[in-house]
């Protein structure tokens, strides 16, 4: 006997009895128990999918804006130091976002990432925040000092460090976007 056969058998059977309304409503239940859960978890699935996506969009907006921060044919704060050995330095004097970043690291939703991305993405992001910090140095060093001191120095350091860090940025931030882009299918167009 076909299954076809065995279905239409327990139907007729069962369904079109006496107690047909019972019948139904146990295959009516039946049904329920089956459907609501398999909703359920592709309902949640979809919505994972959907937050990872847009999550993963707005880091990519993120690592776009410190790339556009860093550009200087868009921005009057390209900066030029000539350090005490005669060599000559450049960098955006300009602190760049990483807010998005922060608050995916501290709520732990960072993890929707696979390893081999959150090691590079958090590297990029150490190097936004250390390229802030040099700013701030900077900018700390020369509010406090006198008037007439000499404070290259105190900052050398600094603009050589920074300067050395931008450079890794307009390297780095490229291939994590295209590494996001790729494994998130992101469209290019995206800006802020």
């Amino acid at each position: 006997m076909d299954i076809y056969a065995v279905i239409v058998d327990w139907f007729t059977t069962n369904l079109m009895g006496n107690d047909a309304l019972s019948n139904w409503a146990s295959l009516v239940t039946i049904m329920s128990l089956i459907i609501a859960p398999i909703t359920y978890f592709v309902q949640r699935w979809h919505n994972d999918n959907s937050e990872r996506k847009r999550t993963s969009k707005n880091l990519f907006v993120e690592l776009n804006d410190a790339l556009e921060g860093l550009d200087e044919t868009k921005y009057s704060d390209l900066k030029k130091v000539t350090l005490g050995d005669g060599s000559e330095v450049y960098f955006m004097n300009r602190a760049l976002n990483h807010d998005f970043y922060d608050s995916l690291t501290s709520s732990g939703k960072i993890n929707f990432l696979k390893p081999e991305l959150q090691q590079p993405l958090q590297d990029t992001f150490q190097r936004v925040k250390d390229h802030n910090f040099f700013i701030r140095k900077i900018r700390e060093i020369e509010d406090t000092a006198k008037p007439d001191e000499d404070i290259s120095s105190k900052t050398h350091r600094y603009y050589k460090i920074l300067s050395e860090c931008e450079i890794t940025l307009l390297d780095e931030i490229p291939k994590m976007k295209e590494k996001l882009k790729k494994e998130f299918k992101i469209d290019g167009s995206i800006s802020s």
